[in-house]
């Protein structure tokens, strides 16, 4: 599964960004600053408690939200797609 894993805060990009890159080092792809796709066979809490084990939980995690990605449409970078349908088995 796809997920879709942002953060409009730009105070916690940055460790968000070193969580992502240590705990899914070949399953992310930065779409912009603060905004990631992420492939995991789990749920989006599973993919969120990853990234935030329970004694970490309150103030890092502040202003992060996952999506299931279920359907895409629309127009971005070839990349985007390719890494999408790789990860997706699309």
């Amino acid at each position: 599964m796809v997920f879709n894993v942002f953060t409009l805060s730009e105070d916690n990009r940055d460790s968000l960004k070193a969580r992502i890159e240590a705990r899914f080092p070949s399953n992310y792809y930065e779409i912009s600053p603060g905004e990631w796709l992420i492939s995991h066979a789990g749920t989006a809490k599973e993919v969120f408690i990853t990234l935030f084990p329970e004694p970490e939980f309150p103030l890092p995690s502040r202003n992060v939200v996952i999506f299931g990605v279920v359907s895409y449409w629309g127009l971005i970078s070839k990349d985007v797609w390719e890494w999408i349908a790789a990860k997706s088995g699309g």
